[in-house]
């Protein structure tokens, strides 16, 4: 193989390395940020209602219990 032909080969390597480098740092942020988000959203859920009888009318002073 000629030097310009080594040289091109070469360079082509270091191109595509860079590149599948440059999607990986790409995947892993986006993955990050996605985790990140989904963190969040656990972090700051809640639960609002309104306990009422059969009738309808409101249980003032109710106590609610959630289990998983």
């Amino acid at each position: 193989m000629s030097t310009r032909g080594a040289a091109t080969k070469l360079l082509f390597q270091e191109t595509f390395q860079g590149e599948t480098n440059m999607r990986w740092i790409e995947f892993l942020l986006v993955v990050i940020f996605r985790f990140a988000m989904s963190a969040e959203a656990q972090y700051r859920a809640g639960l609002q209602g309104v306990i009422g009888d059969p009738q309808g009318s409101v249980i003032s002073d109710a106590t609610v219990t959630l289990t998983n």
